[in-house]
């Protein structure tokens, strides 16, 4: 899946976009995935992750729920390795 910079805030925020063509015609759905910085309190980052679909074809959604069950578990992989990296170097 090709993804494009769809929004960017340099330091707060980054909105990705993409979505599958099926069958050289395109995407039954509209995917974002945004990644949000927000301080916290004594210099604590939280980074908050959330995808989005927006179903094109009323069959789109047969697609997208086991997307959606892969894609938890490849964010919370990503989140905690992001974690581990980030306190070993602090």
């Amino acid at each position: 899946m090709a993804l494009v910079v769809a929004a960017v805030n340099p330091g707060q925020w980054l909105v990705i976009r993409g979505g599958i063509p099926v069958a050289n015609g395109p995407s039954p759905f509209d995917f974002t995935w945004s990644f949000v910085l927000r301080a916290q309190q004594d210099r604590v980052t939280r980074l908050i992750v959330r995808e989005r679909y927006a179903c094109t074809r009323p069959w789109a959604s047969l697609l997208v729920e086991p997307f959606q069950a892969i894609d938890f578990v490849m964010t919370r992989k990503m989140l905690r390795t992001i974690k581990n990296r980030a306190e070993r170097a602090a």
